[in-house]
């Protein structure tokens, strides 16, 4: 286009300088006093070139429109693109600094003006420093070493770091692109919100951690098809297993065929969001034990799902309740012989509670006392004992539930149903809940031989 114009100017400066040795040759011709075929020569010379010099000027005059139209166009766009510049850099939340460098120091630092001016006090004073801390003795060198390295590979730079404003600490992240050969384009943006939530999610997956792997339950990560993808130690010590192993199987095949069916049912539901979680007991195989094969757990499931609310994977945490059940099936063992003797025993078995009333009786003290089972719990020990022996024998439980005698045993007379004394030897013990707290009084009587009417 440069050219164009050179080109063209050169055209107008020709034709200008033949218009004037033109004019100057016809008047010359005009004062020599020539012929006057000579001068009329001259003179359609001298018209001809004054036509097409007219036309020239209009062609020029056209041409300087246009040029001036280009220009004004120019002119808008440059404006316009200016001012959408200006509104996208007012509009930014980032500072933007221009920082140049002279003789390998920082030269100066002009800030862009921006809206990271409308953050809260504390940030908009951290963000402010982001001009200062170029000066400042104990950053500058640091800076000036980021904007060396830019200019000279004339690549962009992307590093983070940290202001502080009294007791508070700021994040940014700063981006270095090169303008020039000594001028670089510093964007930063405070990331503090971030590093905070990082910071945050940090510590979390931390406790998690500590958590997952100090916690006294079992916790294991189960994929939808039911392989295991993460357990922690406390899992592998309840069934018997080793990590690497567990991530082979799936939780069927470690389940107890009786209990698989049941636990499916449950599954189904927390696929159909019938339900968020589920918690039952049921048996892990071990694999090692050859005695305790069955390990009766107790397990809660839920669902992970996604953002998206797709299922994603289950979360278990297993209690060990084995010695519980152990401890259970001793206890009905127990029970059940208790049940065996007390209703078969040759010796009359009663429970009394520790103001006299009867709990249970078994037949064979039925049959001692002449009383059926449900007129005896309708009495108390005192209504059938001989009055000659209620008070010694008072004193007796007394102390026996009190700790005062190492003497459990008494003979005394109970009035049978029909009036006559029985003499029994009854052998008196104090049953105590968990803490020792003294609950009833369990008896043994054993008939002795001589017996008489209450007369």
């Amino acid at each position: 286009m440069q050219e164009s114009e050179n080109s063209s100017t050169v055209n107008d400066s020709c034709a200008a300088n033949a218009l004037d040795n033109t004019i100057k040759d016809t008047l010359f011709l005009i004062s020599r006093k020539n012929s006057d075929e000579e001068v009329k020569l001259a003179l359609e010379k001298l018209q001809g070139l004054l036509a097409f010099s007219q036309t020239d000027n209009q062609n020029l005059t056209k041409k300087l429109h246009k040029e001036i139209r280009n220009r004004k166009l120019l002119e808008d766009k440059l404006s316009s693109s200016e001012a959408k510049l200006r509104g996208i850099i007012e509009s930014i939340k980032d500072i933007i600094l221009v920082v140049s460098i002279q003789d390998k120091k920082l030269s100066n630092v002009e800030i862009l003006p921006t809206c990271a001016s409308d953050a809260d006090a504390t940030t908009n004073k951290l963000i402010n420093q982001t001009a200062e801390l170029f000066f400042k003795q104990e950053t500058a060198q640091f800076f000036l070493q980021q904007v060396a390295w830019a200019l000279e590979t004339q690549k962009s730079l992307h590093i983070d770091y940290q202001l502080q404003e009294g007791d508070y600490q700021g994040w940014f992240s700063a981006s270095i692109s090169p303008i020039s050969d000594k001028s670089v384009l510093w964007v930063a943006r405070d990331i503090t919100q971030r590093k905070t939530a990082e910071s945050a999610l940090r510590e979390s997956e931390e406790r998690f951690r500590a958590v997952y792997e100090q916690a006294a339950v079992g916790i294991f990560m189960v994929s939808l098809y039911g392989e295991f993808i993460q357990v922690n130690p406390r899992f592998c010590d309840i069934i018997g297993y080793k990590e690497e192993l567990l991530k082979q199987v799936s939780w069927q095949d470690i389940t107890h065929q009786d209990d698989i069916e049941a636990e499916l049912m449950h599954v189904r539901q927390l696929f159909a969001n019938e339900i968020s979680n589920y918690s039952l007991q049921k048996r892990f195989i071990r694999k090692w034990n050859k005695y305790y094969q069955e390990q009766w757990v107790n397990v809660s499931v839920s669902l992970v799902r996604n953002k998206q609310g797709m299922p994603d994977y289950f979360l278990g945490v297993v209690e060990d309740i084995s010695p519980r059940k152990w401890t259970e099936d001793a206890l009905r063992e127990s029970e059940q012989r208790f049940c065996a003797i007390f209703e078969q025993a040759s010796v009359g078995i009663y429970q009394i509670k520790l103001s006299g009333e009867f709990i249970e009786v078994n037949p064979r003290f039925c049959e001692m006392t002449g009383y059926s089972e449900s007129e005896l719990l309708d009495l108390t020990w005192q209504d059938i004992t001989d009055l000659d022996d209620l008070d010694f024998c008072m004193e007796l439980m007394s102390n026996i539930l009190n700790h005062k005698t190492n003497v459990n045993s008494i003979h005394k007379q109970l009035i049978h149903k029909n009036g006559e004394l029985i003499k029994l030897k009854v052998s008196i013990s104090v049953v105590g809940n968990g803490d020792g707290t003294p609950q009833y009084f369990l008896c043994i009587a054993q008939k002795l031989l001589s017996s008489k009417v209450k007369g």
